[in-house]
C-alpha cells in the first residue's frame, strides 16, 4: 500500500488484520498482546533489496 491509508484496510480489532508477512505476524501478535505500535518510515535505495 502506497501513499495515504485506504481505510478498508484500517481495523479497530487487530485480530481482523492480515498476517502474511512476518512483518505483519509479528505486528498483529504485538497488538494482540495489548502493546501499540508507534509510527516510522523508510528508504529503499536501487539495489539495497539485498541487504
Amino acid at each position: 500500500m502506497r501513499g495515504k491509508p485506504n481505510k478498508e484496510y484500517l481495523s479497530a480489532d487487530p485480530a481482523e488484520y492480515e498476517a502474511q508477512t512476518s512483518l505483519q505476524r509479528s505486528a498483529k501478535a504485538y497488538l494482540l498482546a495489548g502493546h501499540k505500535l508507534g509510527s516510522g518510515y523508510g528508504i529503499m535505495l536501487d539495489g539495497a533489496s539485498s541487504i
